[in-house]
């Protein structure tokens, strides 16, 4: 795997383990993000832009909606798979 695409699946993993551990707090699948993009993105370590690019290819298959702070899960068992 090529750098960036390592880095992808790291953000990828944090990004599934987080709204997975969400979901076990909230537990339903349509959660409430506890932090702004801003904050989380400093959590996870990456640009606010690169965040927002994340999730947004998360939505593009499938495995989420967001709008804001809403996330609704729609896929839980690839989010479980991406963190194997």
């Amino acid at each position: 795997l090529s750098r960036r695409q390592r880095q992808m699946c790291i953000r990828d993993r944090k990004i599934a383990s987080y709204l997975l551990r969400l979901y076990k707090q909230q537990q339903q699948l349509h959660i409430t993000l506890d932090r702004s993009q801003q904050e989380l993105s400093d959590y996870f370590g990456v640009s606010r832009p690169s965040l927002a690019r994340e999730l947004a290819h998360m939505q593009e298959d499938g495995l989420l909606t967001a709008d804001r702070k809403q996330i609704t899960i729609l896929q839980k068992e690839e989010l479980v798979r991406l963190i194997q």
